[in-house]
């Protein structure tokens, strides 16, 4: 598994220019409608002239806008420069934390390890350098998608490169879906299956013996934390994330692209595609909210009667999205909720628990075990 994440990180670069080779594709397209165009026009124009229409000129015979200019002065583009506007606000300051220092750089290693402070700050400054070259790979990503779409739109191939699109986001969701649950059914396999009670080192609650793949593993279970922690540590998140992000992406490729076809019926009720996208999108966000406020409130701590209201509440935002709704919109939707739910799980609580237990064991803290 560590290999498949050395092999995304290898091919990163690629994933971005995947939508050169389509741009480059539509441009040559193009470039052909408009010797056509060119053509065409030069013949209805000796027509006109022929017949003497000179002083009317057909709507068909009006010159077009190019995709440059539809992309330039269309009404997206103002949530365009908003989104790119915004991004390159965040990215910014992610950027001016990297140029903090804390104290004098010629500081002994040993006094600044001891320092919690400038363990914070640098700490604070990998996660911040990581999620702005992030920023950078999807504004990139972006920025080409949205000047792509304008010359594919209308094309020959953009029936083509939407079902390749489908295609290849559809495959990369499946496979980081199985990664995810893949890893959770390990670790619950490495739970069940660890020797607990014979020959154990002191500090090692667990071991386990392994074959694989023509190889012999020996694993290791820590009853608190090691009394030294290494300099890599592996986190088992990215599966989740990459597991949402091409969901909600193939969610907008499959629906919020063909809104007025697969997300709204006439005979359920009659709504613009955009609000249909925005109550689709709205309820992905505020299904967590309310998870997370059930999650702080004194009904976490009885489990029957929260997985009552949990189960409730599902059925309600169920029943309002088959009212408002395609009832395959409806369906997709509900799934992308409680994909949602387990995802936002992960980042909001699980890694910032293990975070947390990571600090306390660099500090020689004792570990909380609500944490685990």
């Amino acid at each position: 598994m560590f290999q498949y994440y050395k092999m995304l990180s290898s091919i990163r670069a690629s994933w971005i220019c995947l939508p050169l080779v389509f741009l480059f594709a539509v441009l040559t397209v193009h470039a052909d409608t408009i010797v056509t165009d060119t053509l065409v026009t030069d013949s209805l124009l000796t027509d006109t002239l022929a017949i003497g229409l000179t002083d009317e000129v057909l709507p068909d015979q009006l010159p077009k806008m190019t995709p440059l200019q539809e992309a330039l002065t269309g009404t997206s583009f103002y949530s365009f420069v908003f989104i790119l506007g915004l991004v390159l606000i965040i990215i910014v300051v992610l950027s001016s934390l990297n140029r903090i220092t804390i104290g004098d750089e010629k500081e002994e290693e040993g006094e600044k390890q001891s320092n919690p402070f400038h363990n914070k700050i640098m700490e604070l400054k990998a996660e911040a350098s990581l999620i702005r070259k992030v920023l950078l790979y999807l504004l990139a990503t972006f920025v080409i998608c949205y000047f792509s779409y304008f010359y594919i739109r209308g094309t020959i191939i953009q029936s083509h490169v939407i079902e390749w699109l489908n295609l290849l986001v559809r495959w990369t969701h499946v496979v980081a879906g199985i990664l995810w649950i893949g890893a959770s059914f390990y670790f619950i396999f490495l739970e069940n299956s660890l020797n607990r009670t014979r020959n154990l080192k002191d500090g090692i609650a667990g071991d386990l013996w392994a074959i694989h793949g023509g190889g012999f593993y020996y694993l290791e279970k820590y009853a608190t934390a090691p009394d030294k922690m290494p300099e890599k540590l592996h986190w088992f998140k990215y599966e989740a994330y990459f597991t949402w992000i091409t969901g909600f992406a193939l969610l907008w490729i499959v629906y919020y692209m063909n809104a007025s076809v697969y997300m709204v019926d006439p005979g359920v009720l009659d709504i613009s595609s955009d609000a249909a996208i925005a109550i689709g999108i709205g309820t992905l966000f505020i299904s967590w909210l309310l998870y997370d406020l059930l999650c702080k409130s004194p009904l976490a701590k009885k489990p029957l009667s929260f997985t009552i209201v949990g189960f409730l509440t599902v059925t309600a935002i169920a029943w309002f999205l088959c009212q408002v709704l395609s009832s395959r919109a409806a369906y997709i939707h509900v799934g992308a909720l409680l994909g949602t739910l387990m995802v936002g799980n992960v980042f909001r609580v699980i890694i910032p628990s293990q975070k947390a237990m990571v600090k306390a064991a660099k500090e020689g803290k004792p570990l909380d075990p609500s944490l685990g």
